[in-house]
């Protein structure tokens, strides 16, 4: 259990530094002040997103090293098989439907506009290759 808790302290500690750089990134997005009133509420939006989710993190984590009752539950959370099962096949399951998709984009946008038709071209490619490096890296490693 003391691994677990070394864990959990890492990424508490990863969140709030994600937190903070968040909070400086769009402080100098903000000082830039290049952009039009729809960029910046959508940049206004994103990093309202990315901060939720940090300070959600860091709170569930500061919360599960305060009691040990809550660190177990979050080790069981965490470890327990079935839950890894389903978090395994789920990302697969999107990771599949997103190629799907962003191939048939690609197709439809082929004939709207051809820049928009490299763009989803080579995110597909990106991805792709992504996917296959990751494969390979976990299949030596397991």
């Amino acid at each position: 259990m003391e691994t677990f808790e070394k864990k959990i302290r890492g990424k508490f500690r990863r969140a709030t530094i994600l937190a903070v750089l968040g909070v400086f990134i769009s402080i100098l997005e903000f000082a830039a002040q290049s952009k039009t009133a729809v960029s910046a509420s959508v940049i206004a939006g994103g990093f309202l997103g990315f901060e939720s989710v940090c300070v959600y993190n860091m709170l569930r984590y500061k919360k599960a090293l305060r009691t040990r009752e809550t660190l177990e539950e979050l080790y069981i959370k965490e470890i327990d098989e079935r839950n890894v099962s389903i978090s395994l096949n789920t990302c697969r399951s999107c990771l599949n439907l997103t190629l799907g998709l962003l191939g048939a984009a690609g197709l439809i946008s082929k004939f709207f506009n051809h820049t928009v038709f490299m763009t989803i071209g080579y995110i597909l490619i990106g991805v792709l290759i992504l996917y296959g490096v990751l494969t390979l890296y976990y299949s030596k490693k397991f």
